[in-house]
């Protein structure tokens, strides 16, 4: 059987942030309602290129900030799954 939907499809469809080094990056509180899906992508320490961000930007995607510290990528996911959990 084909695929009802491709990966990329399902992957820019819904809500989606990246998590986002920059001052003005608004809180994931702000984005969080009750029993959404939420997608979030997780950059490097150093936070995305701008080439990155550009492409992320360009497919919809809303740059949020998890904490104000900056987390190593694997504890930012840990961190979002906790909010999400917590605020949803």
């Amino acid at each position: 059987l084909p695929p009802l939907f491709s990966w990329e499809e399902s992957l820019f469809q819904g809500p989606a942030f990246y998590g986002s080094l920059a001052s003005d990056a608004p809180p994931f509180s702000t984005f969080c309602k009750k029993n959404s899906n939420k997608k979030l992508f997780v950059g490097p320490e150093g936070g995305f290129s701008k080439k990155e961000e550009e492409f992320l930007i360009e497919k919809g995607i809303k740059k949020t900030s998890l904490h104000p510290l900056t987390l190593r990528a694997e504890t930012a996911a840990l961190v979002f799954l906790s909010l999400v959990s917590h605020l949803s």
